[in-house]
């Protein structure tokens, strides 16, 4: 429910029908049975829950901050009660373009934050936008602006950080989902004694092992297919304890190859 009134709130479309295909597809992906089994030996449904408050914490420290600093830097601009005919540039000045930032940063995309973050970040040295129309540098502005403008550099420096935990909580709804239907599908399984085409890889190796642990029965898995099947019966003569009791060349070796 959460994640529709994401998707309305920023006017967007979910065609949920075909994501969910989607994502019936990576259930049989050998990256998601890894995953499975990782998240199989914690308990799942507390794993996605602190991780995506500890998620959603980050990214509110961090549009909190920015916007704060981009709320501190028009006060403090404004207390010098500098108009834009007054500098160099007038309205093409870039600190009377910085001045005008909207504080209301939640909802931008990271690109938008990134351009914002550039233009406060380009301020810093920059003598030529505190010239004012005398050709005089305001260096008190310059001073004060100084310390929120070091601000905007280490937002940018965390802005890498951001945009990583933006993609994780975007993918974080799909990746819970993924996991539900999962969950579900072994259910199915166990209810209808039902058994996967994707297991059959399992299987095999279970039927080419023999009674020494040894493998018997080799293939090559092209895709999703079985293209060649390798079996073979090598003897080598054993004691009761395990060791082998001839040397190789008394052992014997049939093998042939099949083909699907």
């Amino acid at each position: 429910m959460r994640r529709k009134k994401k998707k309305i709130a920023k006017n967007e479309n979910w065609n949920y029908r075909q994501q969910l295909m989607g994502l019936a597809n990576l259930i049989f992906s050998e990256n998601f049975q890894e995953f499975d089994s990782y998240i199989n030996s914690a308990n799942p449904r507390e794993v996605f829950n602190l991780l995506n408050q500890e998620i959603e914490q980050k990214i509110n420290a961090f549009t909190e901050a920015l916007s704060l600093t981009i709320e501190t830097f028009n006060d403090t601009f404004k207390r010098f009660n500098i108009s834009e005919n007054e500098l160099k540039g007038k309205s093409r000045n870039k600190i009377i373009s910085a001045s005008k930032t909207s504080k209301k940063t939640d909802k931008l995309s990271s690109s938008e934050i990134a351009k914002i973050l550039d233009k406060y970040v380009q301020l810093i040295d920059n003598e030529d936008a505190f010239t004012d129309s005398d050709k005089n540098i305001r260096y008190d502005l310059q001073l004060a602006l100084a310390p929120i403008l070091q601000s905007f550099q280490a937002l940018q420096e965390n802005l890498a950080a951001y945009i990583a935990y933006q993609a994780v909580q975007n993918n974080l709804y799909y990746l819970r989902l993924l996991k539900e239907m999962s969950d579900l599908l072994t259910q199915w399984r166990k209810e209808n004694g039902a058994q996967l085409i994707s297991d059959s890889q399992i299987l095999l190796n279970k039927l080419g092992i023999d009674e020494n642990n040894d493998p018997t029965f080799i293939w090559e898995k092209i895709g999703n297919r079985f293209n060649y099947f390798y079996s073979t019966n090598f003897r080598i003569p054993r004691a009761s304890n395990g060791k082998t009791t001839a040397p190789i060349d008394q052992c014997t070796c049939r093998c042939q190859w099949y083909t699907k």
